[in-house]
């Protein structure tokens, strides 16, 4: 199910350009033929005119509106969390974008012919004083360029450059960071603290945060309860910190978190986002953004490059809260049963194992009830029994007859060293370094921290590396958008071949594609943002848009030489271009007006759509422009060189 919110929301903002697209195309076609009857000796009934008006377009709109529900698909192949954040946000953008069309083919010639064709002529529909303004210069200004070609290829190519520069310059992280206000700080003490000592240790974390001037309230978790399925030992703890409404610079705000949190000794710390924390530990199953997995079997060996890959990524500029996951060695004891005298006894292994667990960890023998609670009331050996080696071997152990047999004739200790904790995934032992990344991108503090640990940390055979978190979503999602998106774009060729028959024309449309992005690009770079799923989703919707455009304006051209074929190319590339010049602005003006408030104020719950809508203006601002001089200067060129490859046999 999907409901109404702010990802479904901003859907529906960014189709607003295309939506309102469809209704001016169509009104101002039928106004323009409108003003020409108006002019002509022998005008024609409003009605045909209204009919011709909107037939005349009517193909261009549907192909254009396939183009842009196509542009969208890639999003449905976004698998993991990505795809959970943003296929409520396609799926409402395509429900807008499908349900205009339907408008724009039914309702739209209707409304035009009761609301202007029934006037009988367009008197009152004039071009405005803008739009006679713009025409007039934008007329001369083409004219100048189809006469001089080459300084536009020129600066569009350079345009290019610098923006393919830019765009290797541009970060690159997974998901935007969010500004929720609320922070989560995981600590970790030495293995064997006690759960008294832990929460001792968390009254000097509040001591040391509560003051802060930014911290409204702050609560420690320590411990689980009974049926708890986030199984922590009692040496881990989380605290929740709400920060005062308006704190500004949160990431400087952690980061003295950090430092403060650096004087208690003994205790490692991980501090971040609430959303960010749970995000982190769903992707790879640690409480950081990345996790650098080593998978082996040798305890020993695991913990020593565990060791050396720490040292290795030590220093990396951007790297905070580095730590390991604990792997250390603790006192135990190992019990050997003898085989021949337990079986004297009556007993078997297992039921000696079981009594001396149960003495160990306790047995559950009766219900104490205060007030209205009640709790278990456990009995196992004291404190001084079970630390003391010598005497476990005192230990009574019950017989099936009833007999009561000290522990030391059945079985003989040793002491040893053994693991604190095994993790495994999917079966293999593994050992992990964890960090959250503060002050640069994640990608480029990942690479380099790959660099160093492939210079300086040698792996026998039988292990592998692995790096999880947010990395390896941020690549699972840039494979899956090229792929989807490359797949996306044949897509959209073979729309554009149905709707041209002309291979010409439509590689002319995809040589337009890349301008589109030098505004996107751009814009990110200006607004500081990476190059994340979210601004990489808005590089293919551009993409879709910008098509959109160049197909309307292509098939304008194409219906201007099959109507009036005694036109030259230069004239088809002006008139076409004017024509299509207000409906353009207008679209683009409209979809600027739509994304401007996810970009500006208050970035809270806008972090998701804030990047897309940047690529989306910044690109719209460019495509339109180059668009409107680039498209209409390469269709005159090269239609002059090649006119078998662009002009329809039907002129």
């Amino acid at each position: 199910d999907i409901s109404i919110n702010a990802l479904t929301l901003g859907g529906l903002v960014f189709a607003i350009g295309e939506v309102v697209d469809d209704a001016i195309i169509d009104v101002e076609n039928i106004l323009r033929r409108l003003r020409e009857n108006k002019r002509a000796a022998a005008p024609l009934p409003a009605l045909d005119i209204v009919y011709e008006g909107s037939r005349e377009i009517r193909n261009s709109v549907v192909f254009a509106t396939l183009i842009i529900l196509v542009a969208f698909t890639p999003i449905f192949f976004l698998q993991g969390i990505e795809g959970r954040i943003f296929q409520p946000m396609a799926i409402a953008y395509l429900a807008a974008i499908a349900s205009s069309l339907i408008v724009a083919i039914t309702l739209v010639p209707v409304l035009s012919y009761y609301l202007m064709g029934n006037k009988g002529h367009a008197r009152e529909y004039g071009l405005g004083p803008i739009s006679e303004f713009l025409l007039a210069h934008y007329q001369r200004l083409l004219q100048h360029l189809l006469a001089w070609p080459l300084p536009v290829v020129v600066s569009t190519l350079v345009l290019l450059v610098a923006a393919t520069i830019t765009f290797s310059g541009l970060g690159r992280s997974f998901i935007p960071p969010f500004h929720e206000g609320n922070l989560v700080i995981a600590t970790t003490m030495m293995p064997g603290t006690s759960l008294e000592e832990n929460l001792r240790m968390g009254r000097e974390v509040e001591k040391l945060i509560g003051i802060m001037p930014e911290v409204a309230s702050l609560a420690q978790r320590a411990g689980r309860s009974r049926l708890d399925e986030d199984a922590q030992p009692v040496n881990f703890s989380e605290f929740d910190i709400a920060l005062k409404p308006g704190t500004p610079n949160v990431p400087e705000v952690m980061q003295r978190i950090r430092e403060q949190l650096a004087q208690i000794p003994g205790m490692s710390t991980n501090v971040s986002q609430f959303i960010t924390h749970r995000m982190s530990e769903i992707l790879s199953g640690v409480r950081s953004q990345v996790a650098v997995k080593l998978y082996g079997q040798d305890f020993a060996v695991l913990q020593q490059k565990q060791q050396e890959i720490y040292q290795a990524v030590q220093g990396v500029a951007g790297i905070v809260d580095l730590q390991m996951e604990p792997m250390i060695l603790v006192p135990g004891v190992e019990v050997h049963v003898n085989r021949a005298e337990a079986a004297a006894y009556g007993f078997t292994p297992g039921a000696i194992v079981a009594q001396v667990e149960q003495a160990f960890n306790g047995v559950v023998t009766s219900k104490v009830l205060e007030q209205d609670r009640t709790f278990d009331l456990f009995l196992r050996v004291n404190e001084t029994a079970r630390a003391d080696i010598r005497t476990l071997g005192e230990m009574p152990l019950i017989s099936p007859e009833g007999m009561v047999v000290p522990l030391r004739d059945l079985a003989r200790f040793t002491a040893v060293q053994e693991p604190y904790m095994i993790n495994r995934d999917s079966g293999a032992r593994r050992a992990v370094v964890q960090w959250n990344t503060e002050g640069r991108d994640l990608d480029s503090v990942v690479r380099e921290a790959q660099a160093r640990v492939k210079e300086k940390v040698k792996l026998p055979p039988g292990y592998a590396l692995e790096i999880g978190g947010d990395f390896e979503g941020q690549q699972r999602a840039t494979r899956n958008l090229l792929m989807s998106g490359a797949a996306a774009l044949v897509l959209m060729m073979l729309i554009m071949f149905q709707a041209f028959r002309n291979w010409s024309l439509v590689l002319l449309i995809m040589l337009n594609l890349p301008l589109a992005l030098i505004g996107g690009v751009f814009a990110l770079a200006l607004a500081g943002e990476t190059l994340n799923v979210s601004s990489m989703i808005g590089m293919v919707v551009l993409f879709g848009v910008a098509t959109r455009n160049s197909l309307l304006l292509i098939s304008r051209y194409q219906h201007l030489m099959q109507a009036q074929p005694q036109l030259s190319l230069a004239e088809v590339a002006v008139r076409g271009a004017c024509d299509r010049l207000v409906p353009i602005l207008l679209t683009a003006f409209t979809a600027a007006l739509a994304v401007t408030p996810l970009i500006f104020g208050d970035p809270t719950g806008k972090e998701m759509e804030r990047p897309l809508a940047i690529v989306l203006l910044g690109g719209m601002l460019s495509s339109t422009v180059l668009n409107l001089v680039v498209i209409p200067t390469l269709f005159r060129w090269l239609a002059t060189r090649w006119p078998g490859r662009f002009i329809p046999a039907a002129a």
